[in-house]
């Protein structure tokens, strides 16, 4: 079982959580992330492993209400679940952009992992590199381009999608690269494993640019997320716990944390306005979605979830995607249109609490 296994098993399961979860980050030393638009392609497929799934049936795709996607106006508080109609039964939703296109990975009838849109109707999006075993799909950025990455006997590999063409890239000096958003300015951002850790990494112009590390980081730093803007949110360990931050013009803030977190916090999206969502794990190691609005934080869970409501990316409508597990242990991507946080219990989704708090910004060495 690998270091990245374990820690996945420990995020989702409360039993042993916070001896797990200490334990394994200590080890690590801040090497394996476990958040889960970061998962690796070879990683993804097995992630009904990582979390205990069981098989559900292919093609389910349930509506708890009409759902309008594809640039239409959804009604406020309406709530879809997400899984691809080849897939085994485990799929998650990882990005989406203001035309409303979503996109995920899906794990198939032998196992690996392929990468999906969705507008109204699910699609294949994999990366047709010759080798290439598997395909995670994570962001969908605004000027129309997927980023993700793709897995073949040399490893893992960065690439976006657009126009119909594949352009692959390795960060230099990087054993693993993973592309987790690009904005509408082809500012492409992520994350890259080497020799002393885990990284983010930013590719403009077809030049990448590593080796950023977010202040208190134990060499694990993750871009996951970028506005039109320019502001990437992404996460890191400090040895212990993760933290969220925001990365913009060289300047990080200080720590985003959830004020219910205990195990961790992940910012995972930003959108034009501002909004940050993400998810954090409390003191019973369950791990629940939040939306930031300037400090003031909303957490909540998805209709039906059980342990883990995981929230990815939030587009300028306040449409937001994400994964959940059910009763059954099944894993499913959602979107849901984020309405006012007063009407979200009413609407919905199970509000948890909302709280405040500030944060200052901190200048990158």
């Amino acid at each position: 079982m690998t270091e990245r296994t374990q820690i996945m098993r420990a995020r989702t399961n409360s039993t042993d959580t916070v001896k797990d979860m200490r334990a394994f980050v200590a080890r690590s030393g801040g090497a394996s992330s476990i958040h889960p638009t970061s998962l690796s392609g070879r990683s993804v497929r097995a992630l009904a492993g990582k979390i205990g799934i069981k098989a559900m049936k292919s093609g389910f795709l349930l509506a708890t209400a009409a759902l309008a996607l594809g640039g239409h106006t959804a009604q406020a508080g309406t709530f879809t679940v997400l899984q691809d109609p080849s897939s085994n039964g485990n799929t998650v939703a990882t990005g989406i952009n203001n035309a409303g296109l979503i996109v995920g990975s899906y794990t198939n009838s032998a196992g690996n992992s392929n990468g999906y849109t969705f507008n109204g109707g699910f699609a294949d999006s994999n990366n047709t590199t010759a080798g290439t075993t598997d395909t995670t799909a994570y962001g969908s950025g605004n000027g129309g381009t997927i980023s993700g990455s793709y897995a073949n006997s040399t490893g893992d590999h960065g690439y976006t999608l657009s126009g119909g063409t594949f352009t692959n890239f390795d960060v230099a000096g990087a054993t693993g690269t993973y592309a987790t958003d690009t904005n509408a300015t082809n500012l492409t951002v992520g994350y890259y494993t080497d020799g002393t850790g885990t990284h983010g990494f930013t590719r403009s112009g077809g030049t990448n640019t590593g080796g950023f590390n977010a202040p208190g980081s134990s060499n694990l730093t993750e871009f996951l997320g970028v506005n039109n803007a320019g502001t990437i949110v992404g996460a890191f360990s400090d040895g212990s716990v993760f933290h969220g931050f925001t990365f913009s013009s060289g300047t990080y803030s200080s720590p985003i944390n959830d004020p219910s977190a205990v195990f961790g916090t992940w910012a995972t999206g930003i959108n034009s306005l501002g909004n940050i969502v993400g998810y954090y794990i409390d003191g019973g190691g369950i791990t629940h979605g939040f939306i930031d609005q300037g400090g003031a934080f909303t957490n909540f869970d998805a209709p039906g979830a059980t342990t883990v409501t995981q929230v990815a990316a939030i587009n300028d409508s306040r449409r937001i995607v994400g994964t959940f597990t059910d009763a059954n242990g099944n894993v499913n991507g959602f979107t849901y249109d984020l309405p006012e946080p007063a009407s979200m219990a009413v609407l919905g989704f199970s509000v948890i609490g909302l709280a405040v708090t500030r944060r200052r910004r901190v200048k990158a060495d």
